[in-house]
């Protein structure tokens, strides 16, 4: 196995069932080679896992826990709505009638070529709350929902979570996970609490953390059992919220899963909405020192200038400064590539984004970003927009990892420029950056200045509003090599 490296999770919908709908074209059979270019599009690259999500609100594999393909496929009426996914589901159910598993054999080709395959499985997904009917849901949605065992109403796009709280919600969920257990030989198991972490009614009084261990022991006796039947040790992965304390609220408690061995490899990460620029993943590595932690990067960089997909740049930049604080591994969530839609800057990313050695190599951007995700406020990372007032000096943080060498840091603020102190020394105002189209939406100037960065991997910038007005400063990035 490669020293640090790439982990890509594979999303159950955006590119899997496109692609299988691609290779059954017209009713053919595929020869089972015709399957590999779905992992294989990931060799010779930083990529050393692959997560193949099969369980969102529905299985994509075939159950007989949880709705699944097959039943969705040939669905006409959901919910009392007439429905109609014959062509969403073709190609996997098609795959399905003719005797071949999809899902076996991209976890056995990992195997051949050399990547670790995980079976990843949304432990809460919500998608579509408002919809009649979905071609995400199983039928035990609808059970849940008139019985009570939702989250409810006082969560927003989060009302129909599974209240994990119910006894009936976690054996549904360990009956699913032990028949996947049985049915496949993955070399992982990922538990992805991240779609949604809303797990629990936060206001009803339980020891929300303490029900979740009870689950996870029992996850791990399950896990324990597959390993006896095999022979091999089938390692758990569990994402969480950036930090303990979040985590924490949400009813995660990774120190107590340390001290029970119930997780081997930990990925605090954002939600969605935005890459987090400053997971503390030194803090977790002290807190956790037998669980690996791999370092949770999105597709998407929000700041008050707007949200964009994240460019190349600024997924080395993430990594750079993750691995750089010792994190294992870099996570990747929708990154993903459908080898008939080659994307040029996914696959730079999955070239160069693995190592410090591949970082070091090429342009890095760290724009600050926030946490996408808190039920508690006094947890929430934000550092951005930050009203600096006349006269006054405020000072802003930003990890970036080790830099080579020259730096450049940019600023988009409004009001009058205000001076800035990067790392104790002065720095003179250099070009402004108006064409950048993470800027666009800022409605403000920007300045930028060049400065050593002398192996320093964490920066502060001093920033003094000029006297008589105000300054609020809504973006800022550091750029190298």
């Amino acid at each position: 196995m490669k020293t640090n490296g790439l982990l890509v999770n594979i999303d159950i919908n955006s590119v899997t069932t496109p692609f299988l709908n691609r290779v059954t074209e017209n009713g053919r059979v595929p020869a089972v080679s015709e399957l590999y270019p779905f992992v294989d599009i990931y060799r010779d690259t930083d990529v050393t896992d692959i997560a193949v999500c099969t369980f969102c609100q529905y299985s994509a594999t075939p159950s007989k826990v949880f709705t699944d393909a097959v039943f969705k496929r040939y669905q006409t009426v959901e919910n009392g709505v007439n429905v109609d996914y014959t062509d969403r589901y073709a190609g996997l159910v098609h795959l399905y009638e003719h005797g071949i598993d999809p899902h076996k054999v991209w976890f056995d080709r990992c195997r051949e070529i050399g990547l670790r395959s995980w079976i990843s499985i949304r432990m809460n997904d919500c998608h579509e709350p408002e919809a009649d009917a979905s071609f995400l849901r199983s039928e035990f949605f609808y059970e849940a929902r008139e019985k009570g065992w939702t989250i409810g109403s006082d969560y927003g796009y989060y009302r129909w979570c599974f209240n994990y709280a119910v006894p009936e919600v976690r054996e549904k969920m360990l009956a699913y996970i032990d028949e996947q257990l049985r049915m496949y030989e993955p070399d992982g198991l990922e538990l992805d609490f991240m779609r949604e972490p809303y797990c629990f009614n936060y206001k009803d009084g339980n020891d929300h953390a303490a029900i979740m261990n009870g689950f996870l022991r029992e996850v791990k006796a399950l896990v324990m059992a597959a390993e006896e039947r095999r022979g091999v040790k089938i390692p758990i992965l569990i994402r969480v919220p950036r930090d303990p304390e979040t985590a924490l609220d949400y009813g995660f408690d990774p120190a107590a899963w340390e001290r029970e061995g119930l997780c081997d490899i930990l990925n605090p990460t954002p939600r969605w909405e935005t890459c987090d620029s400053d997971i503390p993943v030194a803090r977790w590595k002290e807190l956790l020192p037998k669980t690996e932690i791999y370092a949770g990067i999105e597709i998407l960089v929000g700041s008050a200038c707007g949200r964009n997909h994240a460019e190349a740049s600024m997924t080395r930049g993430y990594s750079n400064l993750y691995l750089s604080e010792g994190a294992d591994k870099i996570y990747l969530y929708n990154y993903y590539v459908n080898p008939y839609e080659p994307n040029a800057m996914m696959q730079e990313v999955h070239r160069t984004c693995g190592t410090l050695a591949h970082t070091a190599d090429a342009p890095c951007r760290t724009v600050v970003t926030y946490q996408d995700i808190t039920i508690n406020p006094a947890h929430s990372y934000r550092p951005l927009p930050m009203t600096v007032k006349a006269g006054e000096t405020a000072e802003l943080a930003i990890g970036t990892g080790k830099i080579p060498g020259e730096a450049s840091l940019i600023l988009g603020y409004k009001g009058d420029a205000p001076s800035v102190i990067i790392n104790g020394k002065p720095a003179d105002a250099g070009t402004e950056y108006l064409d950048d189209p993470y800027y666009k939406a800022g409605d403000c100037a920007f300045v930028s200045c060049t400065f050593p960065a002398g192996g320093i991997t964490r920066h502060h910038i001093a920033i003094t509003a000029p006297t008589g007005s105000d300054t609020t400063v809504v973006y800022a990035e550091i750029r190298f090599h």
